[in-house]
């Protein structure tokens, strides 16, 4: 039936005559494993399941996922066996909780230092920018001519401030565009354009497309993501996880900057195999202090912020001006001024196969 539809999907089908059994499908929409002890989880993302079991399996593009208590069988649309490879999410439940903050937003502004300085580590050596996660594949960065950062909302205002770093680095001409408009004027990409995404959840549906569409034309790709097991990371030739831990508030705030933060290490690990950063270590040294400036802003400006926003609550209109990188970041602040800040989005309860009780 499956292999019938198009379009976007996930689906789960269950029986009465079946009770200890759930079946997944997905294209083009995400559906993540949770293998627990004695019981099985599907959920859209693993914070669904993570309370319960941090041991993870992502499910790729049309395949089929049947769950037992003990059991996990993979299959293809055409029903053949599908080797899935295993994940342990690094966060666990009490991260994704308020934990005594007013709100979400407010928790997720604290852990901007913690989310730079993990973006950052094991990334430098020496002075240097080497990811590992890049090592090997310096392939990768041979002969582009041109990057193109593909992005939606917060995340392309990322891009475009890592854009003014990355073509100062690598002296690499560097295009954001809008993923949901990429595909649809005919770009001129190929085997000498290096493909950037970004997003936070790594499922957002416009970018997966974006990326589709620079493969299949022979373009080059590599995601920054936040989100273990998500399909645009997947789909991608290489991966830069950003480690922000899972981010709950409507409006953006650690996850922004730690996509910021990995621009910012792309760009000098390009610019160390082009030879084209003079001066790497006082730009990796000066990227190092970044957490440490950020939490004494939040220690020092507290009761300032909070008198600032007391005056302007009943403002009625707001100009953003920016010039430089202040210019995407001022983007970024009307964008996010309009976002309330008890806004919360959530991961779907999660769908279960146990020896236990249903949850």
């Amino acid at each position: 039936m499956v292999a019938r539809l198009e379009g976007a999907f996930t689906l789960l089908a269950m029986h009465q005559d079946e009770p200890g059994l759930v079946v997944g499908a997905r294209r083009n929409s995400p559906l993540v494993i949770g293998i627990g002890d004695g019981e099985n989880f599907l959920g859209s993302d693993v914070a669904a399941f993570v309370e319960h079991t941090r041991n993870a399996l992502a499910i790729g593009q049309d395949q089929i996922v049947a769950i037992r208590p003990d059991a996990v069988e993979v299959t293809d649309f055409e029903g053949a066996p599908v080797e899935v490879e295993p994940f342990e999410v690094t966060w666990d439940a009490s991260a994704a909780e308020k934990g005594g903050w007013s709100s979400f937003m407010a928790k997720e502004v604290s852990e901007e230092p913690e989310a730079v300085a993990n973006t950052l580590r094991g990334r430098i050596r020496d002075g240097e920018v080497v990811i590992p996660e890049l090592e090997g594949l310096d392939e990768l960065f041979t002969g582009i001519s041109r990057i193109i950062i593909v992005a939606c909302g917060t995340a392309a205002y990322a891009g475009q401030t890592g854009k003014y770093a990355i073509e100062q680095w690598t002296r690499i001409p560097v295009d954001v565009e809008l993923a949901h408009e990429f595909r649809y004027r005919d770009p001129v990409v190929g085997p000498e354009t290096l493909v950037v995404s970004i997003s936070q959840s790594g499922e957002t549906m416009d970018t997966l497309m974006a990326v589709k569409y620079a493969r299949e034309r022979g373009a080059k790709t590599l995601s920054i993501c936040n989100t273990q097991g998500a399909t645009i990371p997947r789909e991608s030739d290489a991966i830069v996880y950003t480690h922000a831990g899972p981010e709950v508030a409507v409006a953006s705030t650690k996850a922004f900057v730690a996509q910021i933060t990995a621009l910012y290490l792309m760009g000098l690990h390009i610019g160390r195999l082009r030879g084209t950063v003079p001066d790497a270590a006082t730009h990796v040294a000066e990227l190092e202090a970044v957490p440490g400036k950020i939490s004494r802003v939040l220690e020092t400006e507290q009761e300032r912020i909070e008198q600032f926003a007391a005056w302007m609550a009943d403002t009625r209109s707001v100009l953003f001006l920016g010039r430089h990188v202040g210019y995407p970041i001022a983007m970024e602040g009307r964008s996010s001024s309009r976002s309330s800040p008890t806004s919360t989005r959530r991961a779907s309860r999660p769908v279960s196969s146990s020896t236990a009780p249903s949850r």
